[in-house]
């Protein structure tokens, strides 16, 4: 299953976090099952940090290919 899919299904039941601020503190929080970034995201910088924090804290990180495919899915 790839991740536009994965996403698509998660939205559906309400349970998505968007954007940067959001999503990084649903994985600080411990809260997150999986975090996924489109590869295109300019400037690159601003999302750096999240394949590391999803690490310490041992939740998946996906990336996949288009920011708009990723925004459609949700």
């Amino acid at each position: 299953m790839d991740p536009y899919d994965i996403v698509e299904k998660a939205a559906k039941t309400g349970k998505v976090d968007k954007g940067v601020n959001e999503v990084t503190k649903a994985v600080e929080r411990g809260v997150a099952k999986m975090v996924v970034v489109a590869k295109d995201v300019e400037p690159r910088e601003l999302t750096l940090h999240l394949p590391i924090l999803c690490k310490e804290k041992e939740i998946k990180f996906v990336e996949a290919d288009s920011k708009e495919k990723l925004g459609i899915s949700v």
